[in-house]
């Protein structure tokens, strides 16, 4: 996958990925400040596009981590991407359900995200990723724990997959769903 990726990155290097829009939304700005405090062996890759990819690049080029920081662009089925990841990142500022971390989770990616109500549904801070405030210092701390630590990253990694198949499954979704139904239509 990552051959397929990014032939240009170095595949012995730690990736950190993130799939998202580039839109301030998703804060990649701080993300890739973050990244001037990671050891220089690890790779920031951001899978998609969007109105502040001039801004992001322009930040790219005044930290001097061209060689580190990567705007992949848009990608057809992008979590099909995520096993070339070693860590996945989400530093958004405003968050719904993402659905992508429940697509890293089940990939068995641990997961440094914003510390927002619905990444607080997926995520078991210090369980099954780190949830922090998403400013370039915290993000980078977390995402230091990680690089530097691959039993923590397997660790964190297998916790959340197995947390995801066994509370975020299709099978317990609709016995959940059916069961609501069925006290609803019991009281008329």
């Amino acid at each position: 996958a990552r051959a397929k990726l990014a032939p240009h990155v170095p595949s012995e290097a730690t990736w950190i990925g993130g799939i998202g829009e580039l839109h301030p939304n998703k804060n990649w700005s701080a993300a890739i400040e973050a990244m001037t405090s990671l050891p220089p062996h690890t790779q920031l890759l951001i899978i998609h596009d969007g109105e502040e990819r001039e801004r992001l690049e322009t930040l790219i080029l005044t930290h001097e981590l061209e060689d580190r920081v990567h705007l992949i662009g848009y990608v057809d089925n992008a979590p099909k991407y995520l096993l070339a990841f070693d860590v996945f990142l989400l530093p958004s500022v405003k968050e719904g359900l993402p659905y992508v971390l429940l697509e890293a989770g089940l990939a068995g990616l641990p997961i440094v995200a914003s510390n927002l109500p619905g990444n607080q549904d997926i995520i078991d801070t210090g369980h099954t990723g780190l949830l922090v405030e998403p400013t370039p210092q915290l993000l980078g701390t977390a995402l230091g724990m990680l690089v530097r630590d691959e039993s923590m990253r397997n660790r964190m990694g297998t916790a959340l997959q197995e947390t995801i198949q066994k509370t975020f499954s299709l099978e317990r979704m609709c016995r959940e769903t059916f069961a609501t139904y069925s006290v609803n239509n019991s009281r008329g």
